[in-house]
């Protein structure tokens, strides 16, 4: 009975069925809640079959429409569905370039309910998203938006003075922190995280493990210090509880994923929204309002230590505007605060986790590359003292793995998508409000005029000119994936950070290495918020150091 009225909602909201059509299949729905099994089971197959009907009614809706509006070119569109068959599920980014061969690199699909224009090479990605004002800067109505954070937030908050506001105050807490100057409280944390994260990893003993957990605890542990001003122990089991319910959320928000595209799905009972919506909620409910409760407790706005304190004090300054008639619809409101620290721990902790478990990955996979890095650490940093931030421009092979990782794992194959704000046009052709603007990561990163034929390949050594040096144009592709223009990542800086001081203290430290060989080595993934590896093992040995690690306590 759920699944005839969604069909049937389904058709209502795309207007796939003319109006006397549509007057059927209410009545079939309105005799059928009286009626016994059988006639429920006949009344599904009629609203399938009246749905069928509608192959010609939307091809004819889909002809006119192209008449009406200068598309760009692209494949056909299937009834209901558009073009997501021709997407693939294994590599969606992969399947995308294929079709950008045939129509052009900038091409159109519906995808479900929505239209989709995809932007497969770089100078497309920027003339939309960097050059074309605020005309791309929405967000789509996605079903996952809505129930991670119901459209508030930064990451999938649309296009509004609500989300320019918490931008604004995101840029403003990362400079408060010291992020980007000499006196950088954030790299502290990140370099006392890494010391405990490497401790953590030496008690396995040479014992083979999985690294998932311990990364993900020890990125999840920095944004922790930003938002809630301390960490957890590794081996906290709330802290643990936590880390497992954000990464089934993650896992369940597939960007490229059917669910996104098919509105009417979050009114599916039991379905994986629905599960994802529920856990988001009481992540809400539960740590983060626990966090906000303890801080208005002690709150002294003097004396900003975290971004709670910080935006509590914002919202007492906005409270006060409010009692002048001087504030009108902020966003500086307590119930906001709790969507806005889960958007910090979605982009800030699967990405960069995912990160990093790609880049451990590549070490045991190609070990001549891990040991020309540790030989340079060894070089540069010694055998004692540990890796720092001032380090980075002395350590080009360091940071071209890491750079070569990012792009053979290309995180997220279309990033986060944007919207169009308004009806509008691009390169001559017609954007409809709400056009989904979709960059292909996957072609930016695999451009062979941009790293050479070899893409397919993991080599550090592309990056390099013929001096040795790392070349900027290649890191700035690489770094496209932190978005482009009004929707940019704030955290970039951040994130870059830590990938690089975990990874140079992690290969300072140990040497590692797949339990049953390089050979062994899978690099196959699936789809969430990003791309990722399928779990591994591997193992860590310690290298000789001549350096007394710090005692730290945080």
């Amino acid at each position: 009975m759920v699944f005839s009225k969604f069909l049937v909602h389904s058709a209502a909201s795309n207007r796939l069925l003319p109006p006397k059509a549509m007057s059927l299949l209410r009545f079939l729905l309105r005799i059928s809640t009286k009626a016994n099994r059988q006639t429920v089971l006949l009344t599904v197959a009629s609203v399938f079959l009246a749905l069928l009907t509608a192959y010609r009614h939307t091809l004819t809706r889909t002809k006119h429409g192209r008449r009406r509006r200068r598309l760009p070119p692209g494949p056909t569109n299937y009834p209901i569905v558009g073009i997501l068959p021709f997407l693939g599920s294994e590599d969606p980014g992969k399947s995308v370039l294929e079709l950008s061969k045939k129509y052009g690199t900038v091409f159109y699909g519906r995808l479900g309910n929505f239209d989709a224009i995809f932007l497969n090479d770089y100078e497309s990605v920027r003339e939309a998203f960097a050059k074309s004002g605020d005309a791309f800067s929405d967000r789509p109505r996605f079903t996952t938006f809505e129930a991670w954070s119901g459209g508030r937030g930064v990451v999938c908050c649309y296009y509004q003075n609500h989300w320019k506001e918490q931008r604004r105050f995101l840029l403003k807490l990362l400079r408060n922190l010291g992020m980007g100057r000499a006196n950088n409280s954030l790299e502290d944390r990140i370099l006392q995280e890494a010391v405990l994260l490497t401790r953590s990893i030496g008690e396995t003993n040479g014992e083979s493990f999985d690294p998932r957990i311990p990364m993900t605890m020890a990125v999840s542990n920095i944004i922790c210090g930003l938002t809630f001003g301390k960490r957890f122990d590794y081996d906290n089991k709330e802290f643990e509880k936590f880390i497992c319910t954000l990464e089934r959320c993650f896992e369940m928000t597939d960007i490229a994923g059917p669910t996104n595209y098919f509105t009417l799905l979050k009114y599916v009972p039991f379905s994986s929204l629905k599960k994802m919506g529920a856990m988001a909620r009481s992540l809400e409910r539960g740590l983060f309002t626990r966090e906000k409760d303890a801080h208005k407790l002690i709150l002294n706005t003097n004396d900003c230590k975290d971004m709670i304190d910080f935006f509590l004090k914002e919202v007492r300054e906005n409270e006060s505007k409010e009692g002048r008639g001087e504030a009108p619809n902020s966003s500086f409101k307590e119930e906001f605060l709790p969507s806005l620290i889960g958007d910090i721990f979605a982009a800030g902790t699967d990405t960069s986790a995912c990160a990093m478990y790609w880049v451990m990955l590549f070490s045991i996979k190609y070990p001549k590359y891990q040991r020309r890095a540790q030989e340079e650490l060894d070089r540069v940093v010694g055998r004692h003292r540990l890796p720092r931030q001032s380090d980075r421009p002395n350590l080009p092979f360091v940071v071209a793995m890491l750079a070569e990782s990012l792009r053979c794992s290309a995180g997220g194959p279309f990033g986060v998508p944007h919207a169009a704000v308004e009806d509008t046009t691009f390169r001559g052709y017609d954007v409809p409000k709400g056009t989904i603007m979709i960059a292909n990561h996957y072609a930016l990163l695999h451009d062979p005029e941009v790293f050479g034929v070899d893409t397919e390949v993991f080599n550090p050594c592309r990056f390099f000119d013929d001096d040795g040096t790392v070349i900027k144009s290649m890191q700035d592709r690489v770094s496209s994936q932190f978005g482009i223009g009004r929707r940019a990542c704030p955290g970039e800086q951040l994130a870059q950070s830590e990938r690089f001081i975990f990874f140079s203290h992690l290969i300072h430290q140990f040497d590692f290495s797949a339990p049953d060989g390089p050979d062994s080595v899978s690099l196959d993934s699936h789809f969430g918020l990003s791309r990722s590896p399928f779990p591994y093992k591997l193992r860590a040995e310690r290298r000789p150091i001549d350096l007394q690690l710090p005692d730290i306590t945080l």
